[in-house]
């Protein structure tokens, strides 16, 4: 048996392939819905562009700090890989869990859902649930069918992406703006150190999750010292500039207040409303159907990364092998199909919001930790070799730690539903991780037991 069948993973992601997993990951529903999901209760304009830039300081601090860590330390599993090495087997294992069973099916059965809505919307009568499981069952297949295969559909994706989202910026600044109705809203707007505020952060940042996750890929990219770091920072900054722009052509279409459906819920079809507004309607139908291939590739991305942190933890053993093996093609198939499996109950259990703020704050406890294990290892690994050293240590991983904190404490206050569910969750999962790494242990030290 081959062991590049089992194991062994070829170096075949260039530095374009890298950033084009952080960009085409990082580009998708978030931002066609999350600034209709706070429009109306962060009430100006000011207040929308602050929490975007807000998020891509944030951002740009974790990348700067996952430069140095993804350099250090090239392998498949990113935050799996550098939390254990800083806080050990237990904690490790637990992020990896977390991840696995969680956090990546939750952000995929998201982005299922919103391709799903602006489906029904272009198609009425499409169950938008039914849709967001086919795409979830169909980008699983073509991964399956190889690393090399996935990532050339990744590359025109994250293409495609650009050109979209720039005709759109382009058209939205030089036509001229849709005459407004006077605001009858009086409603005082919240300030930047209020549970609002906070809450408009975390939702928000679900459009940036993706800036982390080509560290996954660390054991498929080549000269990793290098281009990790530049696929991260550069694809950073290319997609906040971007985020910005198509949040200014959204306000010039739609007040904060319009942000909402005819109930007055808001709106998660943000960007076809905008497009209803400023162009023709062939134009608006003609860019909802390349919103959704958007989405659509959003879905490619993460599918193509998400399933390597089960492969990273199986290397590991705190997983069973069976995720460990390749096909012939390069593909983890175990951990493809196991991410779909939670992925799929997800969408059918859960709405959108429900699944953003459960993962909002999951991912403000792994920023945290993952920030945090590059101080740790600052101290008890000084003597590994650093390609890339964090510029201004060690401000931004602090200013992501505190940040991290204080917007998990103030959602959580506010949102008891979405604190006791991520509370049962973690806890779940931290008795899961216990066992597992109680067990390994055990088998380590009596390795001819059973």
């Amino acid at each position: 048996m081959s062991t590049q069948e089992d194991h062994q993973q070829e170096r075949v992601l260039g530095l374009g392939s890298a950033a084009s997993v952080v960009v085409a990951t990082m580009i998708g529903s978030g931002i066609f819905f999350t600034t209709g999901e706070i429009g109306a209760s962060l009430v100006t304009p000011t207040n929308i562009i602050l929490v975007w830039l807000v998020c891509g300081l944030l951002t740009l601090c974790g990348a700067l700090t996952l430069g140095e860590l993804g350099a250090m330390m090239p392998q498949a599993g990113g935050a799996y890989v550098y939390i254990k090495k800083a806080f050990g087997r237990h904690v490790g294992c637990f992020i990896g869990l977390q991840y696995v069973l969680l956090t990546t099916p939750c952000g995929l059965a998201v982005v299922s859902l919103a391709t799903g809505h602006y489906l029904a919307r272009l198609l009425p009568g499409m169950p938008s649930w039914l849709t967001a499981i086919l795409a979830m069952i169909v980008i699983t297949f073509i991964h399956c069918m190889g690393t090399g295969f996935g990532a050339i559909i990744n590359n025109v994706g994250a293409a495609l992406k650009v050109l979209v989202l720039g005709a759109f910026i382009l058209m939205g600044l030089l036509l001229p703006a849709p005459e407004i109705e006077a605001s009858m809203i009086t409603a005082e707007a919240p300030g930047v150190f209020s549970a609002q505020f906070a809450e408009a952060i975390i939702i928000v940042y679900f459009a940036f999750v993706g800036w982390a996750i080509v560290t996954n890929l660390g054991g498929e990219i080549r000269r990793p010292n290098r281009n990790i770091p530049l696929s991260v920072l550069g694809g950073v900054s290319l997609v906040t500039v971007i985020y910005i722009l198509m949040n200014i052509v959204f306000l010039r279409a739609v007040p904060p207040e319009q942000m909402v459906n005819a109930d007055g819920t808001p709106t998660s079809t943000l960007g076809y409303m905008v497009a209803e507004r400023l162009f023709s309607t062939w134009v608006a139908d003609s860019l909802g159907w390349l919103i959704v291939l958007l989405m659509l590739s959003t879905i490619l991305s993460v599918v193509l990364s998400g399933a390597r942190m089960a492969y990273a933890m199986a290397h590991g053993g705190q997983m069973p092998s069976l995720f460990s093996r390749l096909n012939k093609r390069g593909s983890p198939v175990a951990a493809l199909l196991l991410q779909a499996t939670i992925s799929i109950l997800l969408i059918i259990t859960f709405d959108i919001r429900t699944l953003l703020l459960f993962v909002g704050l999951l991912n403000m406890f792994s920023l945290a930790l993952m920030m945090g294990s590059t101080l740790m290892l600052r101290r008890t690994a000084a003597d590994l070799d650093r390609p890339f050293r964090i510029p201004l240590y060690p401000l931004p991983p602090l200013i992501s730690i505190l940040a991290a904190i204080w917007l998990a404490w103030n959602t959580a206050v506010t949102k008891e539903g979405a604190l006791l569910f991520t509370g049962i969750a973690t806890a779940v999962i931290g008795i899961l991780s216990f066992f597992v790494v109680s067990a390994r242990t055990s088998a380590d030290e009596n390795p001819q037991a059973g």
